[in-house]
């Protein structure tokens, strides 16, 4: 059973959206690439700056975990990982593509471009 993870960046109320749209992804990338998939998941944890990090990383993709994610749906992957509860649903999206969640959320300020960067 993964540990549970405190968010305090993200809303909580999109965190399962957030789960099931990951998981949704991973399991659709799964069935076109298999194996190879997981490989660059692993991969991808040498990203981390200190080695703990990276060895956690790696340590995550252990034969239950790809199991899970095999034979489990998005949303059940998701209540294992505590990140949705039983019969929650996604979040909506409004008609400019955005998901309510943000609502709530503080628009990140515009920053001047330097003239000495270039695009």
């Amino acid at each position: 059973m993964p540990p549970e993870v405190h968010f305090n960046f993200l809303n909580k109320e999109m965190l399962c959206t957030l789960c099931l749209k990951i998981m949704e992804k991973y399991k659709t990338s799964y069935a076109a690439k298999g194996q190879d998939f997981i490989e660059k998941l692993k991969a991808s944890c040498k990203g981390f700056s200190n080695k703990h990090e990276i060895r956690r990383c790696e340590n995550g993709f252990t034969d239950e975990a790809i199991d899970i994610l095999i034979k489990n749906n998005a949303h059940e992957i998701c209540e294992i990982a505590r990140f949705c509860k039983a019969n929650e649903q996604p979040l909506e999206k409004d008609n400019e593509d955005n998901i309510d969640a943000f609502s709530n959320v503080a628009a990140i300020p515009e920053v001047q471009k330097d003239a000495a960067i270039k695009d």
